[in-house]
């Protein structure tokens, strides 16, 4: 990737994030705390948080030493000497301002983001630049960047001393770090209540994350493998999560399909809020919303400040995606066992999804004698049908797997999730498991396009001919499955004689039943065809 690619990336990904001009930010983070040091005993001593890579020009002004605990400058990322999971302030030097102001503050991004992505349950984290003889102290959270008014370090030299030392003295919680991660000789844990009563248990974090956040603006989940302390093997999943306020949290949409005893669908364990990005923090009133410096023709949207609560969450069952199957025979099964999941979910829990796609269907990976093949997750974006829509108009879902009619801005229903099960199915079996879309397969065009392009697009491919097309790309092994692919696009879309199909939805209890089952039962005729083909070899 080119540098002005990775420059587009950046930009795009903090596009309509940046507040920059914060008032009472040097305030907030560097007056009136336990550890604010004076001139005297910063000059005196005190732990060193910079390298010897900065310019000349401020070696005088900073304590000398290593720690690569706190700075990364931009010297120091060339050379590669540097373990990300450690970093704990970022900072960019630029001496010469006639560079301008862009690809410096670019590069500071890059920085906090490679941070992030090291360090995935980190709450924010410090940053600061320096061009010329102006500085700009940052700060980079979940929901956006936030800097200060900038100063001039020849005309503040006490300033930049008590920064430059307050960064080296924060805790841990000052910094950023979790402060419900914990640590032992067994390794990072969470301390979590289980149950309605006081019981307090740990929950051991195992491994890498399952799932994280690539960009530093995100409101994606972070997901560890968990356990408790007498088993080895990992049960859970922790889910730290950032959400807005604007819908219900997804903590409520799991008591309540546990409370209401939906089968199919992930059973929360335990939860507990965390923080909420404005706790303390800025409000609109005190942000400068426009950061001039980086505009570009035409692309920056407006700033706008999101209020993002992270809380936990504690689920089970741990599993695997739907397309990292182990034998087709369990893939069909995941696909059926979702459904009925989804048939649970909206009749016994009154909760409608709204997001199936291919990485919200999991595998259990502990198959035990009544329980689900398949289970559906994250319903952060399910919609309690009581309530309604969190957004009468918004469009709810994963691109490439959204119904017709939903495209087209009809309002949300039982069948476009039906619908999204079928663009699943077909998806995996093109793609032969988690393997890439193949480039040239027609179901790229699912991706790109408005809305309406969008709808044309499914709709023309779900025509006979350009069906039949898409059925030619089945991937080798899923070549016996195309009767399969056949029969859902059947029973959904009843195509007549001349080649109209139908996208609606009908809304009478029989036909809403007779849908699931139909579904369901075609799911169970190729499942028991495949046995009998397959069993006899041994092959499942």
């Amino acid at each position: 990737m080119t540098q002005a690619e990775l420059d587009r990336n950046i930009l795009d990904e903090i596009d309509g994030h940046v507040h920059s001009v914060v008032q009472g930010f040097f305030e907030k983070y560097f007056v009136n705390k336990p550890w604010t040091p004076s001139l005297f005993s910063t000059c005196a001593g005190g732990r060193s948080i910079f390298r010897s890579h900065v310019p000349g020009n401020y070696r005088d002004c900073v304590p000398q030493g290593t720690s690569q605990r706190f700075l990364v400058s931009a010297e120091y990322i060339r050379e590669g000497d540097y373990d990300w999971a450690e970093v704990q302030v970022v900072g960019q030097f630029q001496v010469n301002p006639d560079y301008g102001y862009v690809p410096g503050f670019l590069h500071l991004c890059r920085c906090a983001r490679e941070v992030f992505r090291s360090q995935p349950t980190r709450l924010f984290l410090h940053g600061f630049y320096v061009i010329g003889s102006k500085m700009e102290l940052w700060m980079f959270d979940r929901s956006g960047l936030y800097g200060s008014e900038p100063f001039d370090v020849r005309d503040d030299l006490e300033r930049l001393i008590t920064i430059v030392s307050g960064y080296s003295r924060m805790s841990d919680t000052e910094l950023g770090i979790n402060p419900l991660i914990l640590l032992d000789d067994a390794g990072k844990y969470i301390l979590a209540e289980v149950g309605d009563g006081p019981e307090v248990c740990k929950f051991y974090l195992e491994g890498e994350p399952i799932a994280f956040p690539q960009t530093i603006v995100s409101q994606g989940s972070t997901c560890y493998r968990a356990r408790l302390p007498a088993s080895t093997k990992s049960e859970f999943v922790l889910k730290l999560s950032w959400r807005s306020g604007v819908r219900s949290p997804e903590e409520k949409m799991l008591r309540l399909a546990k409370d209401r005893k939906v089968w199919g669908a992930v059973q929360l364990i335990s939860h507990q809020p965390i923080k909420n990005t404005c706790d303390g923090g800025f409000t609109t009133s005190r942000i400068d919303a426009t950061c001039p410096r980086l505009e570009r023709a035409g692309s920056m949207r407006e700033t706008t400040l999101m209020d993002l609560t992270l809380s936990f969450l504690i689920v089970s069952p741990l599993g695997r995606p739907l397309d990292k199957f182990h034998t087709i025979l369990e893939f069909l099964e995941g696909c059926r066992d979702a459904i009925k999941g989804h048939h649970s979910l909206y009749v016994d829990g009154k909760i409608l999804h709204q997001d199936v796609s291919s990485g919200n269907i999991i595998i259990p990976d502990v198959k035990k004698n009544g329980e689900p093949r398949g289970v559906l997750i994250d319903l952060d974006l399910g919609m309690e049908l009581a309530v309604g829509p969190a957004r009468p108009d918004e469009l709810i879902g994963t691109k490439a797997f959204m119904a017709i009619d939903l495209l087209a801005g009809k309002p949300h229903t039982y069948r476009h999730d039906l619908e999204s099960f079928l663009y699943v199915f077909l998806w995996i079996v093109i793609c032969g498991g988690h393997k890439q879309l193949p480039p040239k397969s027609r179901l790229q065009r699912w991706q790109v396009g408005n809305w309406v392009d969008l709808a044309r697009k499914k709709t023309e491919d779900m025509a006979d001919k350009n069906f039949a097309t898409i059925i030619s790309e089945l991937a080798p092994e899923f070549k016996s499955l195309d009767s399969l692919a056949y029969q859902l696009r059947e029973v959904l879309f009843l195509p007549l004689q001349d080649g109209s199909l139908f996208t609606g939805t009908k809304t009478g209890a029989d036909e809403f039943e007779r849908l699931y089952v139909r579904i369901i039962g075609v799911f169970d005729a190729a499942i028991v065809s495949y046995l009998a083909e397959n069993v006899q070899g041994g092959k499942t």
